[in-house]
């Protein structure tokens, strides 16, 4: 029963990851090529699961076909330690449109390497025939003591991969900001919270380890079982919100700015700058376009995109994002302060001051404010019947 039920579990995890990697191949997904890391990240997912699949099946005369070649049957083990490494290219890709994998990058096969070397020598040292006969009757090619190591292994890459991930996506947030005016759609809130949930399906595979101890090891496949259902939810939310994601579908035109930091500009320079950008969102409110970007603007001001970011960072000392944001919180109050008769709500108010989301104009309101939109209504409003 127990085996029957792991083996569905398998089944619907790699189900779940092909169906991602087929939606990665058709358009408009294949036009962003970021995509084709995720894709092999699901790809290797997909090599871990076909392995317990087959390390959890009945013996039947249908395995008989991996006998002539049984270390296929092992393979699968070494290739699920390449998900990880692949996920964390995807997020530099989408961080770095000018990402490309290089010799310097083979480091991230060791894990792989590793294991399989290990598989290698255990296989030479058991033999072929020994090799068979386990693959025939599903015993398992390691010792309890291995098999453990190799979970232990496995549970530090995740962790470490997590690391990684995060400081790139860390990085992307800190890129973004200097470049759009409006971030929601691409901030990678989704890898976010993927990784968060990555992270809560180790503590799992943790517990797990813990439990195939020899004392603890009868509630194993209870175990087990919580750590692959686990795995198979986190897998499902992804697939089904990833897709309402414009980073998946098509990846935001990233250009990195600091290159200015070789070519200073001077007080006077930056002065001259920094009126132009001022007098022209005054009169012209190019904040109002909700999509706003530095290289919009730069397209608008004929001031270079690189030297709008060099005199925001250096002689303001605020990235793009919330140069931008605080005209249209200035806009916004303006709105909510109006004449009773003109009065807007504040749905109203959001668009017509420049922002695409609700949530972020609540957000970005009280950062600059101090106080919700509401409460600086009704506070103008109480304002106004006092005088």
């Amino acid at each position: 029963m127990l085996y029957s039920i792991k083996q569905n579990i398998h089944l619907l995890t790699t189900f779940q990851s092909l169906l991602f990697m087929i939606f990665l191949c058709m358009l408009p997904f294949n036009r962003n090529r970021s995509n084709r890391y995720l894709f092999f990240f699901f790809f290797f997912i997909v090599c871990g699961e076909v392995g317990g699949f087959l390390n959890h099946s009945v013996p039947t005369d249908q395995f008989k076909a991996y006998h002539p070649a049984p270390p296929f049957f092992f393979f699968t083990t070494p290739l699920s330690f390449l998900s990880f490494p692949f996920l964390y290219f995807y997020t530099k890709s989408i961080a770095n449109n000018n990402f490309r994998l290089s010799s310097r990058h083979l480091i991230h096969l060791l894990p792989f390497a590793v294991v399989l070397l290990y598989i290698f020598v255990e296989y030479i040292s058991k033999g072929p025939a020994n090799t068979i006969i386990m693959s025939t009757y599903n015993h398992s090619l390691f010792s309890v003591f291995e098999y453990q190591n190799i979970r232990i292994l496995r549970v530090i890459q995740i962790y470490a991969y997590l690391i990684f991930t995060s400081h790139s996506l860390y990085c992307h947030r800190k890129n973004i900001i200097d470049i759009f005016s409006s971030v929601s759609s691409i901030s990678l809130r989704w890898l976010h919270f993927f990784l968060i949930a990555i992270g809560l399906w180790g503590v799992f595979e943790i517990v797990a380890i813990i439990v195939y101890r020899e004392s603890f090891k009868g509630y194993y496949p209870y175990a087990y079982i919580l750590s692959s259902v686990v795995l198979l939810i986190i897998l499902t939310i992804l697939f089904l919100w990833a897709f309402s994601q414009r980073e998946i579908i098509l990846p935001a035109k990233l250009e990195h700015v600091g290159k200015y930091k070789k070519n200073p500009l001077n007080e006077k320079e930056r002065s001259a700058y920094l009126k132009i950008l001022n007098e022209y969102m005054l009169h012209e409110k190019p904040f109002l376009v909700p999509e706003l970007t530095v290289q919009t603007l730069s397209d608008m001001t004929k001031i270079p995109s690189h030297r709008i970011s060099q005199v925001l960072n250096s002689f303001l000392k605020i990235n793009f994002y919330d140069y931008v944001n605080s005209y249209r919180i200035e806009e916004s109050k303006r709105l909510l302060s109006s004449d009773p008769e003109e009065k807007k709500n504040i749905i109203e108010v959001v668009y017509e001051s420049g922002f695409n989301s609700k949530s972020t104009f609540n957000s970005v309101f009280k950062k600059h404010t101090g106080m919700t939109p509401s409460q600086f209504k009704n506070k103008k409003r109480k304002s106004s019947i006092a005088s």
